[in-house]
């Protein structure tokens, strides 16, 4: 700091000048050092300091507007490149996901995507105590609108376990969508657009899973602890077939991976034995 004093200005004046050569040197090229110290050295009205001084602030704004500091340290980098590309992997699938950070929009994607698995919960809850206590108000209004009689669907001894698989698949899916929606939106605030049909088709996709896997264990394709499933529709089966399903419902990912694996042993390919086609060159 220059230890040139002004005799037009007050103390305080002075000092403040004094601070603004300092800044006005640490911003500026050491070449144009010799100058500066020139023009602080000639000011010697209170005018002149504060335009000077002003001059100096806008410099220093000026900087701070333009060149916004980086991070110096190898941590505080580290930290700041994992601030810009942040990415976090989904615990069921094991799929890595860039983060986005929710707008307007996804936000309330995200509080309808919440209300319709809260309202199909309750709907699925609903049917289960339906079939259960043996009312069938469902299956019944919705013979009713066809004209057709349910006492013979209804009484039949395969009904009660279809009807469990079907909605054990669809509670499956539903709990499915909690932990998605809890997982992205409650704790990593990350909910997006294209999540809102994903969420709305999990009991569907829960449902249809369900089946799939009651037809393959009913017909004996399939072999559960090395027994084959009997014809028997006791409460423990239908209970058992429940478990299995909201089991597939929930854990859709691994189902599709088992259902690629049966496939492939049961439709399997031979290997080609015969010389490789000609293929015809131009």
């Amino acid at each position: 700091m220059s230890g040139h004093t002004h005799s037009g200005l007050t103390a305080t004046q002075q000092s403040m000048l004094d601070l603004a050569l300092a800044c006005d040197l640490k911003t500026a090229d050491p070449a144009e050092h010799a100058n500066i110290r020139t023009r602080h050295q000639a000011i010697k009205t209170p005018e002149a300091a504060a335009a000077y001084i002003h001059e100096v602030e806008n410099k220093v704004h000026s900087r701070r507007k333009f060149s916004p500091a980086k991070p110096t340290s190898t941590t505080a980098a580290l930290a700041w490149n994992q601030v810009q590309h942040s990415t976090h992997t989904d615990p069921q699938t094991g799929e890595k996901f860039a983060i986005v950070t929710e707008d307007c929009k996804a936000k309330w994607a995200a509080r309808v995507t919440g209300a319709y698995l809260v309202i199909s919960s309750a709907v699925w809850l609903w049917i289960l105590f339906d079939v259960w206590s043996n009312n069938n108000y469902l299956i019944r209004d919705i013979a009713s609108l066809f004209g057709a009689s349910t006492k013979e669907v209804v009484g039949s001894p395969s009904f009660r376990l279809v009807a469990y698989t079907l909605i054990g698949g669809a509670m499956g899916g539903v709990i499915n969508g909690f932990r998605s929606f809890i997982f992205w939106h409650c704790e990593h605030n990350a909910f997006g657009l294209r999540f809102v049909w994903k969420h709305f088709i999990f009991p569907i996709q829960g449902a249809l899973l369900g089946l799939i896997i009651f037809a393959l264990l009913r017909s004996s394709v399939s072999v559960l602890d090395g027994v084959t499933t009997s014809d028997s529709s006791n409460s423990a089966q239908a209970l058992a077939f429940f478990g299995i399903s909201a089991l597939a419902g929930y854990g859709a990912h691994s189902v599709f991976r088992w259902l690629d694996y049966k496939v492939s042993q049961i439709f399997k390919i031979p290997p080609r034995t015969g010389p490789p086609a000609n293929k015809d060159h131009q």
